[in-house]
């Protein structure tokens, strides 16, 4: 079965039987046709990155998209990885553990001019390469580039909001008052074993626990799915 779902809650749409002889990529207008996707943004893996069914995406239904364009798409992919990468900023990155290895990402997008020969790929406007690195347990670390293409340039008050996010510095105490002893702000749960060493030896004096940043400031890698996204007002859907 292919399926159109949406983003976040993954409420299904639309749903097509996939025959045995025949492959996802002949099903992609069957199962986009009755839905209204105007103005969305409709995202889907690399296989059904084709040419003719994007334009028909675009013109007919009135839609953006969010294309991964791998070697499946030979011109294109030369053309984006072709790209001054090396010059441009990195605007986003995010990194984690987990399943045995650790990952991190950055983003960086670039905008496509027409007037110098664009992408060979249907109402590409901006091209996004996003390069990943991961290191599992015990082994060697790998580096990846994965390049994708979206209809429509990221907004200036986007990009903005998508520069912030970067490690703010702790706060220190603050008064209430002229005469009143400074009040905590986000400090760490007090570990009991250094509250009973306390108790223990009064005369043994420690340092506080350190501040940490305000909650939220750690959360980056969500903030990553924000930084492909063409517009604002669009509502996503995508395929599965």
């Amino acid at each position: 079965m292919l399926s159109a779902v949406t983003h976040g809650t993954l409420v299904p749409l639309a749903q097509v039987e996939v025959g045995a002889k025949t492959n996802e990529t002949t099903h992609f207008r069957p199962l986009l046709a009755p839905l209204d996707l105007t103005g969305t943004v409709v995202t889907f893996d690399a296989l059904h990155s084709v040419k003719a069914n994007i334009s028909w995406l675009v013109e007919t239904k009135k839609a953006h998209y969010i294309a991964v364009i791998k070697t499946n798409q030979p011109t294109a992919y030369t053309q984006l990885a072709a790209l001054p990468w090396q010059s441009i900023a990195v605007q986003h990155t995010a990194s984690g553990t987990g399943h045995g290895r650790r990952e991190s990402r950055s983003v960086k997008t670039c905008g496509i001019a027409d007037e110098l020969g664009g992408i060979a790929f249907p109402h590409a406007r901006l091209a996004i390469r996003v390069h990943r690195r991961r290191k599992p347990t015990g082994k060697r670390e790998t580096r990846e580039s994965v390049y994708a293409v979206t209809s429509e340039l990221l907004a200036p008050h986007q990009g903005r909001h998508l520069r912030r996010g970067g490690l703010h510095r702790p706060r220190r105490d603050r008064t209430t008052g002229p005469g009143d002893p400074p009040q905590p702000r986000h400090r760490r749960a007090e570990n009991p074993r250094r509250r009973q060493h306390r108790h223990d030896h009064p005369g043994d004096t420690r340092r506080a626990p350190p501040s940490t940043p305000h909650p939220g400031h750690h959360q980056r890698s969500g903030q990553l799915r924000n930084l492909i996204k063409p517009c604002d007002h669009a509502q996503p859907a995508r395929t599965a």
